[in-house]
């Protein structure tokens, strides 16, 4: 090779040296930014690499975890920071109680993976003041109707009450008076469990037993009921000996307060159908009216809390009934049409034990 060879060459790799600085400033520039943003980025980023070990993350993450999280596998980082809660939904709690969101994806060369980690703890603690001041306000509306409700009640109870010290009633008078101080006093203690149901819920199951022994609780209950709006109800048990887990006491209320809310709309003449079926995994128990029925808005509004068309009752009654379908993992929906009557249904899951 001639010395003109050799310069030649020397001269192309002095120009290709060259050219390849200039190609390594813009990409050190562009790896200096990339770690700017990540320092700077408020959620956590975590790389791990194929072998589970965590090759970067940024200043956020190494203050939601522990620091340094770089070497370690990422199922130590779970087992040293996580502690996952019951309540957790879609977060995850950390050992100080914070809790995060996890959201993973796969690396473009699927040679690992890239988590990233948004502490929410702030957000759900706004929150839970928010839903806390709703509940006040919603127990606010709920101490002032009753207080509304209460009083006509009361009132009459008093006043049959005075009666009774009278040393010239008869016997007869005397015990209509005291039974209707009685039915006033009933009464009363109805309207305080429906706003209890639906202030608290009560989510307490303890009790195991077979739908015909749920519908003879329910028949006695409904004794008072019929016989003071003189109408017929029809219990049909299509359910043979099935078994659910309930608390008796508050589910045949919850349907008393339903049929009841019937018998009110439908005045006088009112027949009352109450069917037990099972649908796949759920034991539906229908309350079926002839009543005048309800329009989509009538229907909806009478679901909601507090709202009623009548003199007396706190609006509750469809309220309870969906609270209690809820303590039992079920669900409480109706459907109606102007001139057919009423469906009410409670869903209820069937115990598979």
């Amino acid at each position: 090779m001639n010395e003109l060879n050799i310069a030649q060459l020397q001269a192309e790799n002095l120009a290709l040296r060259t050219e390849l600085k200039l190609m390594r400033v813009p990409t050190a520039k562009i790896d200096d930014r990339f770690e700017k943003l990540l320092d700077i980025l408020p959620a956590g980023v975590v790389v791990i690499n194929d072998l589970g070990e965590v090759s970067l993350c940024n200043p956020a993450a190494q203050s939601l975890l522990c620091n340094p999280l770089v070497g370690l596998k990422w199922r130590d980082v779970v087992s040293l920071c996580f502690a996952p809660q019951a309540d957790d939904g879609h977060e995850v709690s950390l050992k100080d109680g914070r809790r995060v969101s996890i959201d993973t994806r796969a690396l473009l060369d699927n040679q690992g993976q890239l988590v990233l980690l948004s502490n929410l703890t702030e957000t759900r603690r706004l929150q839970g003041r928010l839903a806390h001041m709703q509940r006040l306000s919603e127990m606010g509306k709920m101490m002032a109707s009753l207080a509304h409700q209460i009083r006509t009640p009361l009132s009459a109870a008093l006043l049959y009450s005075s009666h009774l010290v009278r040393s010239d009633l008869s016997q007869a008078q005397r015990i209509k008076f005291a039974s209707k101080a009685k039915t006033r006093l009933l009464n009363i203690e109805q309207q305080i469990s429906d706003m209890l149901i639906f202030a608290r819920g009560d989510n307490t199951l303890t009790d195991k037993l077979t739908v015909p022994l749920l519908f003879q609780s329910l028949e006695d209950a409904l004794d008072i009921p019929l016989a003071q709006h003189d109408a017929d109800c029809d219990l049909n048990c299509n359910v043979g000996d099935l078994e659910i887990l309930c608390n008796k006491d508050v589910l045949v209320g919850a349907i008393v307060n339903v049929v009841v809310n019937a018998l009110q709309s439908v005045k006088s003449g009112a027949e009352i159908k109450i069917n037990a079926n099972v649908h796949q995994s759920w034991l539906v128990i229908s309350v079926i009216d002839n009543g005048p029925g309800m329009s989509p808005q009538a229907l909806a509004q009478a679901q909601q809390p507090f709202y009623t068309t009548k003199s007396h009752g706190t609006g509750l009654g469809l309220s309870v009934a969906h609270e209690v379908a809820k303590a039992h993992q079920g669900r409480f929906e109706m459907a109606s049409e102007l001139g057919k009557g009423t469906v009410a249904g409670f869903w209820l899951p069937i115990d598979k034990d």
